[in-house]
């Protein structure tokens, strides 16, 4: 029996920086990433804003 595993990352412990994380996760092949914090906000401090960054940006990485 074949067992795929899947590589995932807590993504704001690479940087609190959105781009820094998506690019860091794609480098090394990681798929899926825990989104805490991104800009040193926490998930549930998000705004409006941010949230479209953080969609336009997985977006245009193929992510979304």
């Amino acid at each position: 029996m074949s067992v795929m595993l899947k590589l995932s990352a807590f993504a704001d412990e690479i940087s609190p920086n959105l781009d820094e994380q998506i690019r860091v996760c794609r480098e090394n092949k990681v798929t899926h990433f825990e989104l805490r914090g991104v800009n040193n906000k926490n998930v549930m401090d998000f705004d409006e804003a941010l949230r479209r960054e953080i969609k336009t940006s997985s977006r245009i990485m193929g992510w979304a």
